[in-house]
């Protein structure tokens, strides 16, 4: 009876321990961006400066000069290493070039204006490289007023 009733007998399910399951990667978490709306900031890697270009003073544009009278003044550059002056015909022929260090020329005794329109221009050379570059003057140039 013994034997029977171990034949008998229904099978029982034996419980063994599964192995676990390896831990899963690690994922990063991405995260929308915030919607608070703060005002952006401009990103500004170097101020730059204002251009300053050189403005003739001496002659105003369209002035009649004589002679005795004829000098070039204009307003100085900030950083300037030395100035360029061009007198120029009407035709672009040039008639006079000169260089200077201040903002200011006197027409040298050797050189011989006649009486008629002229143009006047300023270049600035600066220590950085730059040239910044006045604007074209007309004028006159008469013996008397």
């Amino acid at each position: 009876m013994v034997i029977a009733t171990v034949m008998f007998r229904s099978p029982q399910q034996r419980i063994e321990p599964t192995p676990s399951a390896p831990p899963a990667p690690v994922i990063a978490k991405s995260e929308p961006p915030s919607t608070v709306n703060h005002p952006v900031a401009d990103v500004v890697r170097k101020v730059t400066s204002a251009v300053v270009l050189p403005s003739v003073i001496f002659p105003k544009p369209d002035s009649v000069v004589t002679h005795d009278q004829l000098e070039f003044k204009w307003k100085p550059v900030p950083r300037s290493r030395y100035y360029e002056l061009h007198v120029v015909t009407p035709e672009g022929e040039p008639v006079w070039e000169a260089q200077s260090e201040g903002a200011f020329l006197k027409v040298p005794s050797d050189v011989t204006l006649r009486d008629g329109s002229y143009f006047v221009r300023i270049s600035a050379y600066l220590d950085d490289g730059r040239v910044q570059e006045s604007a074209v003057i007309r004028f006159q140039v008469t013996d008397s007023r």
